[in-house]
């Protein structure tokens, strides 16, 4: 142990200090090391240099998966630190973080958005850009989204009110998005009937003619009455 044969003399020649046992005299031709000391490319070292791991049983360091700076195995997702330009998620290095994570150039990995946050441009909650179902986005923060038929009044009061009579869904007072099956939207109300010269359809109140000349219409457009001036002649009201 600590020698090796030196064929050309027939002796026995020392290795190189820290082998326990070697191929030849310079310190990169290792075997096996001493007590206390680590294996790593034919060389006997205090520790495993980067990107080599070992597991403790024969103190021999092996190399980790190539994007790995650090590892604890051999696997991708071993992965313990990462190399540059890369980021560690769940013990892989990814160059992009995944959904619900944005990457920490500091610290190398991939951090979790705040709670209830799907997309982030920081861990902290008022770092939002996108928020799960049934939260809305606030001043980069989610906050639980309105109850359907109600609105938010936004940042300060910060309430959630009625849309108004009919109304499913809106963005504010007198702004209905979706109006129940019964009524009709017009400029954000909903209404149980059309206004004057207007037809209903698609759930929609749609103008009669573009001229403004009919007073009332079918469900197809044509018009019924003429305003005060005009002529109808076959659903069309003529001047």
């Amino acid at each position: 142990s600590g020698y090796y044969g030196y064929s050309d003399t027939g002796t026995c020649v020392a290795c190189s200090a820290g082998c326990a046992s070697c191929f030849g005299p310079k310190e990169d031709m290792c075997a096996s090391c001493t007590s206390g000391l680590f294996l790593a490319e034919s060389r006997c070292q205090e520790s495993c240099p980067p990107s080599y791991y070992t597991t403790g049983d024969d103190n021999v360091c092996k190399r980790c998966h190539y994007t790995c700076e650090s590892c604890a195995g051999d696997s991708i997702h071993q992965c313990v630190s990462c190399i540059s330009g890369l980021f560690l998620s769940g013990g892989t290095c990814v160059r992009e973080c995944p959904a619900g994570h944005v990457s920490n150039s500091d610290t190398g990995k991939c951090d979790e958005c705040s709670h209830n946050c799907t997309a982030c441009f920081g861990p902290n909650e008022n770092e939002c850009t996108e928020c799960s179902h049934h939260y809305r986005l606030e001043a980069n923060s989610c906050k639980p989204a309105c109850p359907d038929g109600q609105y938010s009044t936004g940042a300060g009061e910060d309430k959630c009110k009625p849309c108004g009579h009919e109304c499913l869904a809106c963005t504010g007072p007198e702004k209905c998005t979706t109006c129940s099956d019964s009524t009709f939207r017009f400029e954000g109300e909903c209404l149980t009937k059309c206004p004057e010269s207007m037809f209903k359809r698609d759930r929609a109140c749609l103008p009669c003619d573009k001229a403004g000349s009919c007073l009332d219409c079918d469900e197809n457009g044509q018009c019924l009455t003429c305003k005060e001036g005009y002529t109808l002649s076959q659903g069309n009201c003529l001047n």
